[in-house]
């Protein structure tokens, strides 16, 4: 019997799972196939009686005839989304703008000169929720959600100025940042910029976008929030020698991701210097944190070729804290960790499997504190020794953690990847055993990627504990698939 579970979830320690509070609704069976919406995102709550509210009933690409009248009208009396963005720029409060499901939006309106709010990127200079029509409806389908291509004339987004800016449950695609006017090559999905407080990226896909730096998100957020999003298939490509970030260049301040898969990002053949990372945490001293998040199969392209300078994750100067992660199967190295000023950023991994890369688990592990398990346990698994996992804190190394094929949480989409261990892995069960919480850093997250429950007594030796990994064995995989 399907079930609506409505879960408010509060951050406040290093362990948490959200930033502020969110409701969610979980509509579906114990399977895979969940599909899940923010209901009503809680941004009214700050909103004042003169905050604008806009529905987009055009699919053109076309700008708004009078700015600053609070009414959202091209030249033909539509709403087309840049013709909203361009209104509720011109207002001080937080506003909103509703994209109808099934919808696709290109951008067309193109200027080799000029770089403004009409032409090319869709400029965000104020605070803004983007988000699907009815957001507190389940959607019935992947293919429901709106659509924001960019057509490879520009990048997608920028975002300035602005306290807050929030996407939801938006597909923001073939975005390329080496296109039109850009000087900087930043950011081929959402640039956002130093001026902006929060960042949310809510339930939604970025694929197909190309940049030098971050090739779907390049970020100097103060805080940055990326939730229930699938970012993959980009492709990072030569500009100088500091392009990095296929998926991810955190550049800001902190940034946590979580129930997030980023999979199958991709070098352009113009890259010629390696070591390159799907997610570059930078020079932020400030802390990056992944939550039930999987970083699977970068670097390798369709034909099965392996680009052995793709990475997972690489922090250089910021701390960095994975818990319930899989990163698997990437082309280069899984996890590199750096600090290189001095200042004791932390490395802190618990219950996490890093495994099965094309060159070693780990690189460049040699600064700053590194936890990867202590007296309170680290229930880690890698398939070799580069991470130098310590013993006595339960981990495994040089150990398969025997994960089953990576599928998605919407059916046959490639949508939100993960993967769930085997009946038979050494990850099931072997968590932490510490009740799951949001306080403890050492104990394992309440919700898989999938929001799953945890813990589920994998091999019914009739004691329920966590698995190690993004994932939660769910009982099904005598099936290799989902059980309905």
């Amino acid at each position: 019997m399907g079930q609506n579970v409505t879960r408010a979830l509060t951050i406040d320690q290093p362990s948490d799972i959200h930033w502020g509070t969110l409701n969610f609704i979980w509509v579906g069976k114990m399977t895979n196939k969940i599909r899940l919406l923010a209901a009503g995102l809680m941004v009214c709550a700050m909103c004042s009686t003169s905050a604008l509210e806009f529905t987009v009933n055009t699919t053109a690409d076309t700008t708004d005839l009078t700015l600053g009248n609070g009414v959202c009208a091209d030249i033909n009396g539509d709403c087309s989304l840049r013709a909203a963005i361009m209104e509720a720029n011109q207002n001080l409060t937080a506003d909103t703008i509703y994209l109808p499901r099934n919808a696709v939006y290109f951008l067309s309106l193109t200027d080799v000169v000029t770089d403004t709010q009409a032409f090319g990127d869709l400029d965000i200079s104020s605070d803004l929720t983007i988000s699907i029509e009815n957001p507190g409806i389940p959607a019935a389908s992947v293919t429901e959600i709106p659509i924001i291509s960019a057509n490879g004339i520009d990048r997608v987004f920028e975002v300035t100025d602005a306290n807050s800016v929030t996407f939801f449950a938006v597909s923001i695609i073939n975005g390329d940042a080496t296109a039109g006017t850009n000087i900087s090559q930043l950011g081929g999905g959402i640039k956002v910029a130093d001026t902006v407080n929060q960042f949310n990226l809510l339930n939604s896909i970025m694929w197909f976008n190309r940049a030098e730096q971050g090739a779907g998100i390049h970020s100097r957020a103060s805080n940055s929030l990326i939730s229930l999003s699938d970012i993959s298939f980009n492709t990072l490509v030569q500009g100088t020698s500091n392009a990095d970030g296929l998926a991810i260049y955190n550049a800001g301040g902190s940034m946590q991701i979580q129930f997030s898969s980023l999979h199958n990002n991709t070098l352009d053949a113009s890259v010629i210097s390696c070591s390159k990372n799907t997610i570059r945490h930078n020079n932020t001293s400030q802390e990056m944190r992944l939550f039930n998040t999987s970083v699977l199969e970068n670097g390798i392209l369709a034909d099965g070729t392996m680009q052995t300078c793709v990475n997972g994750i690489y922090s250089q100067n910021g701390s960095l804290t994975l818990i319930n992660a899989t990163i698997n199967n990437n082309a280069g190295a899984g996890l590199g960790f750096f600090d290189f000023n001095g200042n004791l950023e932390t490395l802190f991994v618990r219950n996490s499997i890093i495994a099965n890369q094309g060159v070693s688990d780990c690189t460049t592990i040699n600064s700053g504190v590194i936890n990867f398990g202590d007296g309170n346990g680290g229930h880690n698994i890698t398939s070799d020794f580069s991470c130098h996992l310590p013993s006595g804190a339960n981990n495994m190394e040089n150990t398969d953690p025997l994960l089953n094929a990576p599928k998605s949480a919407f059916g046959n989409s490639l949508v939100l990847l993960h993967q769930e261990p085997l009946p038979w892995s050494p990850a099931v069960d072997q968590g932490s055993p510490l009740p799951v919480n949001v306080g403890n850093p050492n104990a394992c997250q309440q919700l898989d990627q999938r929001l799953v429950t945890r813990p589920i007594d994998g091999d019914f030796d009739a004691s329920a504990v966590c698995d190690i990994g993004a994932v939660e064995y769910n009982l099904d995989l005598i099936f290799l698939d989902d059980f309905e």
